[in-house]
């Protein structure tokens, strides 16, 4: 799949609105995890390392649905015919 932070061209302008809101002077991974849970409402997650730099942003497979958010602030998904909640960062389970 395609990295959309390397083609902004293809980024919905939503998903846009949210990435520019990221606080340059803030904590990179709160920045991250804010990030993150903004836009997995809108269908979108991405990774990040150590750094605190934003990577591989992508379109959640439609089978996902979104539930909300767990107490530690970790996006929640239910996979369709498992019951299965998933936490966090969809990209583990690839």
């Amino acid at each position: 799949m395609t990295d959309l932070f390397e083609t902004p061209e293809l980024i919905p302008a939503e998903v846009q609105n949210v990435l520019d809101s990221w606080d340059q002077d803030g904590d990179p991974y709160k920045e991250c995890t804010r990030l993150e849970i903004e836009l997995a409402p809108l269908g979108y997650t991405f990774e990040w390392g150590l750094d605190g730099e934003p990577y591989n942003l992508q379109k959640i497979e439609d089978k996902y649905q979104y539930l909300g958010q767990n107490a530690f602030n970790q996006p929640v998904y239910l996979e369709p015919g498992t019951g299965k909640r998933l936490f966090g960062n969809l990209f583990a389970r690839s």
